[in-house]
């Protein structure tokens, strides 16, 4: 079983694409713009230096590939509303390289698109669920909506089977707290662990 997981070198990526070389052959796709520094991925698994932007790269990728998941994106909430080009270049041209030639490789067994819980914007209840409405407050939160129905779309029109995951706050020790894209989890064990007092915001109860 191949897997190509895009990217592969960031923190979501490291995770997934090490935890897959155990039983299957993994191929990572990343331009390492955002790669996670001071780790190294197993010999096991191949790297590919290329950019979802570029249809000729992301077809090479996908040359007898069963799996795709696609992790790599413009993650700056900051950047996508001061240049929401760059943000939907990245995040809905790339995906839809991805998708364009998934669809005429044939072989694809599933497309896994990771979307992201920006794309609800301000929740009107909590805890949010897959019911809740979406209404995204960033270009980033709209750009990966995008993604999203157009994968679904790709599954209607085309048969693609497709899954689409709504992420929240993913952690782990591989996490830099410093690093400003990095969660609440991480900043706050790593209070904890200074013994200093967490910083929550509000009340505590929104998200």
């Amino acid at each position: 079983m191949k897997i190509l997981v895009t990217g592969g070198l960031g923190h979501l990526g490291t995770c997934l694409a090490e935890r897959l070389s155990r039983g299957y052959e993994v191929t990572v796709l990343d331009n390492c713009s955002n790669h996670l520094e001071n780790y190294e991925l197993s010999d096991a698994i191949r790297v590919l230096k290329g950019d979802i932007r570029d249809y000729d790269t992301v077809k090479k990728a996908l040359k007898n590939t069963d799996f795709i998941i696609h992790a790599a994106a413009q993650i700056d909430v900051e950047r996508s509303i001061r240049d929401p080009i760059f943000d939907a270049d990245n995040n809905i041209n790339g995906a839809l390289n991805l998708l364009e030639a998934a669809r005429k490789h044939n072989n694809i067994k599933k497309f896994i698109y990771f979307s992201s819980a920006a794309i609800y914007g301000m929740p009107t209840y909590i805890p949010i669920d897959e019911k809740h409405p979406t209404d995204p407050i960033s270009p980033y939160g709209l750009s990966k909506l995008t993604g999203e129905r157009y994968s679904l779309l790709y599954h209607k029109l085309y048969n693609l089977p497709v899954v689409c995951i709504r992420p929240f706050n993913i952690y782990s020790e591989r996490q830099n707290p410093d690093n400003p894209y990095s969660g609440v989890i991480s900043k706050f064990i790593k209070q904890i662990q200074l013994d200093q007092p967490l910083t929550i915001f509000g009340d505590g109860e929104q998200t």
